[in-house]
């Protein structure tokens, strides 16, 4: 699984953990065009549990560390961020090898 797989699974791992604590109407689908920031669907602390729980993830995944909320809020503050635009904003943020 490549980098940016990893990523998307991290972000839909999560997603399912905070679907848990969502009611039917709430619920996110884990899926590249799922918009996560921008929706109105999550409020502050569940966003913010979501963010924790990305971050955790990719932790354990890749080992290393990222700021979600960083990651999330970059670029216009307007647009949604769906779970593809996250996962491409969280690789800009990894220490990864340059390619050979």
């Amino acid at each position: 699984m490549n980098i940016e797989d990893q990523i998307i699974q991290s972000i839909y791992d999560a997603i399912v953990e905070i679907n848990q604590s969502l009611g039917a109407e709430q619920k996110l689908t884990a899926a590249p065009d799922t918009v996560l920031l921008g929706n109105g669907r999550l409020d502050s602390l569940q966003l913010l549990n979501l963010t924790l729980a990305v971050e955790s993830n990719i932790e354990k995944r890749l080992k290393q560390s990222v700021s979600v909320i960083d990651a999330a809020l970059l670029g216009d503050e307007m647009t949604p961020v769906t779970v593809s635009d996250l996962a491409v904003r969280i690789e800009s943020q990894l220490n990864l090898p340059a390619p050979a």
